[in-house]
Formats: C-alpha cells, structure tokens, sequence
C-alpha cells in the first residue's frame, strides 16, 4: 500500500514516510491531520477541524484527543461545566452559571432549568429548599406547617388531616368567613353555612348495572367500586364556588376547591399575582377566622 502527497505529487512506501516527509519538507507547515490525512495552513484550521470533524472526539480546552464521543462526554462532564441546552463547554463554574443566569431561566441551588420565568419564580417561592414553612395548618392536634397555602389548603381538603377536616367543610368555612365574597361566588353558595351538615356520599354493591359500577351523578362507570368511590370523594362534582378576585386584578377565572385558586395565585398566571401578599393577607385573616378547626 502506498501514500500520495498531494502538495507535493509524491508516493511514499509507508504512512510513517509519509509523516516524516510532512514534517520535516519546507512545503508543508506541519498542521497536518493523521487520522483524515490533510493538510491546514494555521494551527487554528486545525484545531477547527479536530473540533467539527465527526471523525474525532477532541477536547478543546485540553488539547486532547479521545478514543470516542463517549468517552469525550465523560471528560467533558468529569473536567468542564456543561450546558445541555446549548451544549457548550464553560472553563469554569463561575462562567458557566453566568450563562445560565443570562439564557435561561436557572435555579443555581438547585441545578434545575425552568422552561419559563414564571415557572422559576413559582419554584422559588414554593420549594422546601428555598423557603421555610411558615403556613400552620389550624387544625386542632394537627401542627403541620407547610411552605405554600396551597399545600396547607390541599392537606385540609385530602382529610389527610388530623383534625379530620374534609374539602365540604372547609368548603363551609371559607364560605362563611369570606363575608365580602372576595374569593368566592356568593351564586353557587347555595347550600354553603354556617348550619350546612357535611355528608359524605359513597357508593355500595348497589352501583353495578351489570358492566361496570356506575356514577349516579355523571353515568360514568368503573371498573372497580373503590375507584368509582374515589370519584364521588373528589371535586369532579362540585360547584365552582371559588374565584381569582377581581378587586386585587385577578382575571376571575373560577375554581372548585381552595387549593386550586390558591394554586392559581402562586403561579402568577395573571394579574392577581401583583398582590400576592394581599391576598395572602387577606386569607390569614379569613383562617383567623376559623380559629383552631376540630371536626
């Protein structure tokens, strides 16, 4: 086998003659490839080459070459600071989290990329890790404390609860402290006061028509009558009672349980989300209200 150079218009018996004579003939500028076999007149087309060349897996910051893109990964990953989206390689930390803080919506503490800003900001007001849980659950014998009303609002409504409170009855007092009805629709109050017994509704034996058991309310069967019961123990029937108030720029969209309007407010999906300790305020003084909940 021989080897032609083309600068040159010359064979060689051998590779390693070809090399020789690269390196050391006046024509040739010693930037020259092995592996692809070619020639680049600067030192800078052919560290260009090494780095575009699907044919080596080469470390520009180290000037080092790999047996394979895998194992250039693990280097990268092990020797550099990466960032997937761009897949760009930063010299240190520092330039890295700059990058990221400038091109997307990053979470340095937690390493966590966000596909929004507001998503961002709803991580960082509600995380475990960025936040202290200064909401008191109040009901009595509980003593849970949790980083978001909307947690504390979705542990009282999931009778999770020690105090053995319920979504109806929370339902209840809210509707009967909310006196200006800023967060709820005092027209689908029917049925919500101070003297509403809370019922709970189940299903029995009684619910299979022969296929499957079926819903009395929305004919919607199940195979299995713990499934349809945890359909009737859910919201999936209840009125929308709740509302983002308009009074602190909210966009009045309406909501079935607490938890989903406050969920609502701490995403910032709308104006309200400007008078966010407004309304945090304002419910404080609406579970002041209720004082210590026993059910």
């Amino acid at each position: 086998m021989s080897y032609y150079c083309d600068p040159c218009s010359r064979w060689f018996v051998s590779f390693s003659s070809l090399r020789q004579h690269v390196e050391t003939s006046s024509k040739h500028q010693s930037h020259y490839c092995d592996d692809c076999n070619k020639e680049f007149n600067t030192q800078a087309a052919l560290t260009k080459h090494y780095i575009r060349s699907s044919r080596h897996a080469y470390c520009q910051f180290c000037d080092e070459h790999f047996d394979d893109e895998s194992d250039l990964d693990d280097h990268n990953d092990d020797e550099h600071w990466r960032c997937s989206p761009c897949d760009e390689l930063f010299d240190t930390e520092e330039d890295r989290d700059e990058h990221m803080e400038e091109f997307h919506w990053y979470c340095k503490s937690c390493d966590r990329i966000f596909g929004s800003e507001q998503s961002l900001d709803m991580h960082l007001r509600t995380s475990k890790i960025h936040n202290k849980k200064i909401y008191r659950c109040p009901g009595r014998g509980c003593g849970k404390s949790f980083v978001a009303y909307g947690d504390l609002a979705l542990h009282l409504e999931s009778g999770a609860c020690s105090s053995g409170a319920t979504r109806r009855a929370i339902n209840n007092l809210v509707a009967r402290a909310d006196r200006n009805n800023l967060i709820t629709n005092p027209s689908r109050l029917i049925g919500y006061d101070e003297k509403a017994r809370v019922v709970s509704t189940s299903a029995n034996s009684s619910a299979w028509n022969g296929r499957q058991y079926e819903c009395f309310l929305c004919h919607k069967e199940f195979r299995q009558l713990s499934s349809l019961n945890a359909h009737l123990h859910s919201p999936v029937h209840d009125q929308k009672i709740y509302r983002c108030p308009k009074g602190y720029k909210g966009c009045g969209a309406e909501y079935k349980t607490l938890s989903g309007l406050l969920s609502h407010v701490e995403r910032s999906e709308c104006g309200v989300s400007r008078f966010r300790k407004q309304v945090h305020d304002y419910l404080d003084d609406v579970t002041g209200r209720m004082g210590r909940l026993t059910f």
